[in-house]
C-alpha cells in the first residue's frame, strides 16, 4: 500500500504534464529589426509587429471571423495590439505618440526577459519560484527511477517539483502551490530517506513595471505521510532587468553580448529572502524538535547556461541558504549542479542530471542526492 501511494503521486504529476503546452517564443531582437531603413524609426504600423512578436503572440489572435483565415494585415495587426500600443504612448516611452526610436523601445523591452505567455491556469515546474517564472526561463519537475538488479541492489525514487495555480493577469497574483522533494530509498530506514510536501500560497506583487518582484509566502511543511509539521512564512524579492553597477542582467535569460544571432544566453538569479517557521509535531524526516522557533536570513544565487538551436541544453549551479539570526535555529544550505537536454521542441520534456548536496532548508535533514530521469514542465 505504501508504494501505491508513490505511484500515485508519479503517475498523477506525469499525468498533469500532458495537459497542453505552452509554445515557446522565439529568439529576441532589437526594435532596430523592425525600424523603417529610412527614418531608423517605428510607427504605429512597424511597432505593431515588433510587439506581436515580442509578446510572441498567438496566431489565432490574428484570425478573420468572416473568412476564418489567418489574416496579418496591417491594419488587423494594429487593431489586435492596440491596448500594448497604448501604453506605449502612455507610459513605456515618455508619454509620446508613435513614431519611436529603436533605442526607447530596446530600453523596456531588450534588456528585460520576454513576458509570460501562459496565462491563467495551472502550471507544473521545477519549484515555488519557476511557478511565476516564464515558461522558456523555467525548470521542470523532475522524476527518476533507479533499479539495481544485483542481490544486494535497492530500488530508488527521486523527484522535485511543483504544482499550482497562476493568475497572471491579476495586480496581486495568488498563487496556492504544493512542492515537494522525494528519495526514496526502498529498504532502509525512514529517516535516511528525503521527504518534504509544502503547501503555501504565496502572494505576488510587481513593481517597477515589473522589473522588481515582492513574494511574501505563508506555508505548512510535513511529509507524504502527515507526520511532521512545520508552519512558517518566507518574504523575497526578486529584480529582473539590468544592474549596472555589476554589468550583468538578471532575472529571465539574455543573450551574451548583443548580438542575437549567438547560440549562447545566461540566466542569472539573485533572491535575498527572510524565513521564520516553527515545529509543532516532530518526524522521522525533519531532525527539528517540536517547539523550536526559528527565525532565518539567507538567499538563492543561480548561474545557468543555455545553448540554443544547434544544440538544445541547460547546464548549472545553485546555492540555497538560511542562516540563523534568531530564536534557536539552525542553518541550511543547498548547492545542486545540473545539466538538462530538452527532446522536443517545445523544450517542455527533456533528460536531466542533477546532484544536490546539503541540508534541506525546512526539515533540516541532511540530503546528497544525485537524479537522473526525466524533467517536464507546463
Amino acid at each position: 500500500m505504501k508504494h501505491n501511494k508513490y505511484l500515485l503521486v508519479f503517475f498523477a504529476a506525469f499525468y498533469l504534464s500532458l495537459m497542453p503546452f505552452i509554445a515557446l517564443a522565439g529568439t529576441k531582437v532589437s526594435a532596430k529589426d523592425f525600424a523603417d531603413p529610412k527614418t531608423q524609426k517605428l510607427d504605429v504600423n512597424r511597432a505593431a509587429f515588433y510587439l506581436m512578436y515580442y509578446y510572441d503572440v498567438p496566431a489565432s489572435k490574428f484570425l478573420d471571423k468572416k473568412t476564418n483565415q489567418i489574416s496579418l494585415d496591417t491594419l488587423n495587426v494594429v487593431k489586435v495590439m492596440g491596448g500594448k500600443l497604448n501604453n506605449l504612448t502612455s507610459e513605456y516611452s515618455g508619454g509620446h505618440p508613435a513614431p519611436w526610436t529603436p533605442k526607447e523601445l530596446d530600453a523596456k523591452f531588450y534588456k528585460m526577459p520576454n513576458p509570460s505567455t501562459n496565462g491563467d491556469g495551472f502550471r507544473l515546474r521545477g519549484n515555488s519560484s519557476d511557478l511565476s517564472a516564464n515558461f522558456k526561463d523555467s525548470k521542470g519537475t523532475t522524476i527518476g527511477f533507479s533499479r539495481n538488479a544485483l542481490p544486494a541492489g535497492k530500488n530508488t525514487w527521486n523527484s522535485e517539483g511543483a504544482f499550482g495555480y497562476y493568475r497572471e493577469n491579476s495586480s496581486v497574483p495568488l498563487l496556492p502551490a504544493i512542492t515537494w522533494k522525494l528519495n526514496k530509498v526502498e529498504g532502509v530506514p525512514a529517516a535516511q530517506n528525503t521527504e518534504d510536501l509544502n503547501f503555501s500560497i504565496p502572494v505576488i506583487k510587481y513593481f517597477n513595471q515589473g522589473h522588481l518582484k515582492v513574494l511574501a509566502k505563508p506555508y505548512f511543511q510535513t511529509d507524504f505521510s502527515i507526520d511532521y509539521k512545520i508552519f512558517g512564512a518566507e518574504a523575497s524579492a526578486e529584480y529582473n532587468g539590468d544592474i549596472p553597477v555589476i554589468g550583468i542582467h538578471t532575472g529571465g535569460y539574455y543573450w551574451m553580448g548583443m548580438d542575437s544571432n549567438s547560440n549562447w544566453r545566461y540566466k542569472v538569479i539573485i533572491i535575498p529572502k527572510i524565513d521564520y517557521s516553527a515545529t509543532n509535531q516532530e518526524g522521522v524526516h525533519t531532525t527539528r524538535k517540536k517547539g523550536d522557533d526559528w527565525f532565518r536570513a539567507g538567499g538563492l544565487a543561480s548561474l545557468d547556461f543555455q545553448v540554443i538551436d544547434k544544440i538544445p541544453f541547460n547546464v548549472g549551479v545553485s546555492y540555497d541558504f538560511l542562516q540563523s539570526v534568531g530564536g534557536n535555529g539552525s542553518n541550511g544550505h543547498e548547492f545542486s549542479t545540473y545539466g538538462t537536454y530538452w527532446v522536443n521542441d517545445k523544450k517542455n520534456v527533456a533528460l536531466t542530471l542533477k546532484y544536490t548536496k546539503g541540508t534541506t532548508l525546512v526539515a533540516a535533514e541532511k540530503v546528497d542526492l544525485l537524479t537522473f530521469g526525466l524533467e517536464f514542465k507546463q
